[in-house]
């Protein structure tokens, strides 16, 4: 019988060999380490090295994902895109893959001038020019580092357990190493060794999966030509993400910096959690999109989105009810000033969660590159014209209050633009039939 509980083992078990269960727990592997082991270091670090000094190791980290936006330029996701689409064919899929890291070559370039301008431009890189170098280390290094392709083929067990095993040695030296004040600059140093070990090696991997290729000028100006608008996109994103550490170090101070970083960490955390479900979702709903079976990739798309919400608000609950506790428990009487900005950054993930996922799932896997980079520019212009007149005068605070309005912003500009594409898809059936 088909219900017989056989005949469902048998189902669980097909469903846990599946490719999408099997990518999706590996980067649950490598969200866990994300997100886990700094809730271990960055406690370490902050009782170690006092509010000032953890916010120049913020602000850091800050800049270098900064100038990896400038290298990556969205090829996370129309890379992965691009190798979903084409990993039957092998010749198109060698191609595919010199195009993207042509493109990234070329933009490491254009990310080495901006950190020199910045040495310049930058009075805490003046003070600090150390802090500096090793940001735009850890930006080449992760900006060419493979990982959008083994996404794409669906591949990402070994990835994943490599990412976990540099997570945890940076971590256990974290501890061994940071002992004091002066000692912030080991923390970038290790995350910038750490990258480094993982991009050559990762990418070493990629060549063994696909052929090596020199990149062509055509192939690179098709690459730039294809991920321009999700670069727009993922500039727009940062604007109202990780850059607000960087507004915050630049137009308030480093401490304030540090009492927003510690906060949205715990935040972020979050996020980390559930963020592979969508991750693993994306290249499947893109292949189904590709096969014209578009009812399944709706299908999946609203289960997805379902769990997202879901998880994101529970995640939400437990960080307001126990915001005091656990702020107390990882980083001491002295990050007080955390507990409020905690409770606050936490009314926006099951709205980062729905958002983030309609973009991706819905917008971005259906071609609609345009649509998405203009949900989230709209969300990066409200955050600029916010960040410049709240940050200077109600810091830290000010700032989480600025996410929440941004994160609402951004979810009902996604959810009109995802009725656009369920309207657009449906006449194009219609016009098939």
């Amino acid at each position: 019988m088909s219900g017989s509980p056989n005949a469902k083992l048998q189902r669980v078990l097909w469903a846990l060999r599946h490719p999408v269960s099997q990518n999706a727990f590996a980067l649950y592997v490598v969200q866990f380490a994300v997100s886990v082991i700094p809730l271990v270091t960055l406690p370490w670090i902050a009782r170690r090295l006092g509010p000032h000094e953890l916010g120049l190791v913020v602000f850091g980290q800050a800049f270098s994902w900064m100038l990896l936006l400038i290298i990556e330029f969205g090829f996370n996701a129309s890379g992965t895109r691009a190798v979903a689409r084409t990993r039957g064919d092998p010749a198109e899929l060698a191609r595919t893959t010199a195009a993207v890291q042509g493109a990234k070559l070329m933009l490491c370039v254009v990310a080495s001038a901006v950190a020199l301008a910045s040495a310049f431009l930058i009075p805490i890189f003046q003070d600090h020019p150390g802090y500096l170098v090793l940001a735009w280390v850890t930006a080449l290094f992760q900006g060419v580092d493979p990982g959008w392709f083994f996404v794409g083929i669906e591949r990402m067990r070994f990835v994943s357990w490599l990412e976990v095993a540099n997570r945890v040695l940076a971590g256990v030296f974290t501890i061994l190493l940071v002992r004091g004040p002066g000692d912030g600059w080991i923390v970038l140093a290790l995350w910038a060794a750490g990258t480094i070990v993982t991009s050559v090696v990762t990418t070493g991997l990629m060549y063994r999966h696909v052929a090596l290729r020199s990149p062509t000028i055509a192939g690179t100006r098709w690459a730039l030509g294809d991920s321009w608008r999700l670069f727009i996109g993922g500039t727009a994103v940062t604007l109202y993400t990780s850059a607000n550490v960087f507004f915050l170090g630049v137009l308030s101070t480093t401490v304030q910096a540090a009492f927003y970083s510690t906060a949205e960490k715990l935040v972020r955390a979050a996020p980390r959690v559930i963020t592979p479900i969508a991750t693993a979702v994306f290249p499947r709903v893109g292949n189904l999109l590709a096969q014209g079976d578009h009812d399944r990739a709706r299908q999946l798309t609203r289960l997805t989105l379902m769990a997202l919400i879901g998880l994101s608000s529970a995640a939400a609950a437990v960080l307001i009810a126990f915001a005091e506790p656990i702020v107390h428990l990882l980083y001491g009487d002295g990050f007080d000033a955390s507990i409020g900005i905690l409770r606050v950054l936490a009314l926006t993930l099951p709205l980062t969660a729905a958002s983030s996922g309609t973009v991706q799932l819905k917008l971005i896997a259906n071609g609609f590159d345009r649509e998405s980079m203009i949900v989230v520019v709209i969300a990066a212009l409200v955050n600029l014209a916010l960040a410049f007149s709240v940050v200077p005068t109600y810091g830290a605070k000010g700032t989480a209050w600025v996410i929440v309005v941004v994160e609402a912003v951004a979810l009902a500009a996604a959810l009109v633009a995802g009725r656009r594409v369920r309207h657009t898809s449906r006449t194009v059936a219609s016009v098939g039939k």
